[in-house]
């Protein structure tokens, strides 16, 4: 397979805008490209690939103004990002693959469509409970039965992002 260079990203120039970075250095940032991976219904590729050229470009920012020398290119591959990103799924403990995705977790089929939740940190559990008005006994197996009939997609102070199939992406 050809490897393809991607000089620009607009995930990147974005993110570094959004730090502050001086525009004219995000130019510096490269990727080498791994065709189709972190496939999602979101664009996981392009915010990991931009989140690691982010950061990579810092440093070399700031290894330019300890070294008084000018900002070095920053060539990132996209298929050591993917890995990075998946790491978790390859990860053992006695032998056993550990629970990384919270119970609370996923797509559910809600009153008026699919409701996806995150449940992961206890912040996001918390809200998440809180909007359904279900207390936290710490039984997370059988919340959505009791729930997905009757709950609607965007609770009050909720985040509502519409599920669409990929084809339907911009």
């Amino acid at each position: 397979m050809a490897r393809v260079t991607i000089t620009q990203d607009a995930a990147t120039a974005h993110a570094w805008a959004a730090l502050g970075g001086r525009p004219e250095l995000v130019g510096g940032v490269s990727y080498e490209g791994a065709g189709e991976v972190l496939p999602a219904r979101l664009p996981v590729r392009e915010l990991a690939r931009a989140t690691v050229g982010v950061c990579s470009l810092a440093a070399a920012e700031l290894l330019a103004l300890r070294t008084g020398t000018p900002v070095p290119t920053v060539r990132v591959r996209e298929g050591a990002v993917a890995t990075a990103f998946v790491s978790e799924r390859h990860l053992r403990i006695d032998g056993r693959t550990p629970t990384s995705f919270a119970a609370l977790s996923g797509f559910w089929r809600a009153a008026d469509g699919w409701v996806r939740t995150h449940a992961n940190y206890p912040h996001h559990r918390a809200r998440l409970l809180g909007a359904l008005g279900i207390r936290d006994t710490g039984d997370d197996r059988h919340w959505w039965t009791r729930w997905r009939r009757s709950w609607r997609c965007a609770p009050p102070g909720g985040f509502r992002r519409p599920c669409t199939r990929r084809a339907a992406w911009p």
